[in-house]
């Protein structure tokens, strides 16, 4: 049997790696099948598994946004022969809608859903058609001239991630990691259900929030009581119940179970301006007590925990990997100037650096120049300003 996976194309590679790591880490046996980005299909499922597979996997993922089991799989050309060959009482119980999704496909949508809503009509009084809130939805995804016929069992909760982002949870504090990605990252950690999750920053507990909702025992600590007690209110707002929580530095924490996981988001000690002006025997900051020398010497975003350098301590990693299980690993973020340096710290404390994802993402608008006007107005005006190069424009256009 098979099961069709609908991922986020928000990153090339996340969505892919959650799955296949939840897979390891659970145990679920089956080919995966990368139809192209944002399509994956699970296949050679035991028939005894199928509901067990599902049931996982809708529990868990983040950048999945659904999961389908297949019933058929068709072409654009059979499409009607074979929704007509299906028995869908076995499938649909009182009402039903179709949605169909397209990957590098021209059908069209809102008249494939009718044709299909009324060919499965045909020979079935006992069901009906319920756009909003069905009890069964029939899936139909396109991938160029093939087709997949499949229906939806169990729901995967995407409003979650909507509801529990960072600003409205009962303890906000600005730079919170988003739920989704949280959760994709604890996925990535291969904990399972009962194991013991660390987060030896834990902030306002969005990490150990996704751990706990998929069913993990979770431990926080953090050196500010403000940023402990926060996470414990988010903990028991979202009803998590085994616990614990401890104000103080990671290299003072004392466990008495290994933990199977590590998963964390370090200050990233993006401030060098802390060298300069933000030591006790440092001369005054410029500009004022509160000029921008003052402020960044605090810290990013005037915060400074960010100017500590406990990320690069090796220490600190060295307290992970005492308190981590044989086997387990740890995910640590890091900025995009000083990644590197929590990565050697943590190499150094005696990980083994596995893989580094990177989000690349452009930022502002792109600038061009005409290169050839640009070195005509150099050669006319001795300089290639706005100005000299606008000179040079009016005058193309004026022969």
């Amino acid at each position: 049997m098979e099961l069709l996976c609908i991922q986020s194309q928000e990153h090339p590679q996340l969505p892919q790696a959650e799955l296949r790591a939840v897979m390891e880490c659970e145990n679920l046996e089956a080919d995966v099948d990368v139809i192209c980005e944002g399509l994956v299909i699970l296949k050679n499922i035991p028939s005894d598994k199928i509901d067990e597979y599902y049931a996982v996997l809708t529990k868990r993922l983040g950048y999945t946004h659904e999961v389908h089991e297949i019933i058929t799989k068709s072409s654009t050309d059979t499409l009607d022969e074979d929704i007509s060959a299906i028995d869908w009482p076995d499938y649909i119980s009182e009402t039903f809608a179709v949605r169909v999704k397209r990957f590098h496909s021209e059908i069209d949508t809102v008249a494939t859903e009718r044709k299909i809503g009324s060919l499965i009509l045909e020979n079935h009084d006992d069901i009906k058609v319920r756009l909003r809130d069905p009890h069964s939805l029939v899936r139909i995804v396109t991938f160029e001239n093939d087709v997949y016929v499949a229906i939806e069992k169990i729901k995967l909760n995407k409003k979650h991630f909507q509801d529990s982002k960072p600003h409205k949870r009962p303890f906000f504090y600005p730079g919170s990691m988003s739920p989704k990605l949280a959760r994709c990252m604890v996925n990535l950690s291969r904990v399972k259900e009962g194991q013991l999750l660390l987060d030896p920053f834990c902030g306002t507990g969005g990490i150990l929030i996704e751990a706990g909702l998929i069913g993990c025992k979770v431990v926080g600590s953090d050196i500010y009581w403000k940023m402990k007690n926060g996470t414990a209110i988010n903990l028991d707002y979202y009803g998590i119940t085994d616990y614990r929580t401890f104000n103080l530095d990671v290299r003072e924490l004392k466990m008495y179970e290994k933990v199977a996981a590590v998963v964390t988001d370090p200050p990233y000690g993006l401030t060098t301006i802390v060298k300069r002006f933000g030591n006790e025997n440092s001369a005054p900051a410029q500009f004022g007590s509160d000029g921008a020398f003052s402020r960044l010497s605090k810290g990013f975003m005037g915060k400074e925990w960010d100017g500590s350098g406990i990320e690069y301590n090796v220490d600190t990693w060295k307290k992970c990997y005492e308190i981590l299980k044989n086997g387990g690993y740890l995910l640590a973020f890091g900025g995009t100037r000083t990644y590197h340096k929590i990565a050697s710290a943590i190499e150094e404390a005696g990980f083994e650096i596995r893989d580094c994802i990177m989000w690349i993402y452009g930022s502002g608008f792109p600038k061009s120049m005409n290169i050839s006007k640009g070195l005509e107005a150099r050669e006319k005006y001795g300089k290639a300003n706005t100005r000299t190069k606008r000179v040079v424009e009016q005058s193309c256009e004026g022969e």
